[in-house]
């Protein structure tokens, strides 16, 4: 059971994670980073 609980919360601050970076990109505002961002996200899940 722990073992699970700590996997899911892993995950969890993963997911913030992604979002902040997807908040810097959306600050940059750069088509190309956001392009490539998608492609490694699309593929890290």
């Amino acid at each position: 059971m722990q073992n699970i609980q700590e996997n899911y919360l892993q995950k969890y601050f993963c997911k913030i994670k992604c979002i902040k970076s997807i908040d810097k990109i959306k600050k940059y505002d750069n088509i190309k980073l956001r392009k490539r961002f998608r492609k490694t996200f699309s593929l890290a899940k």
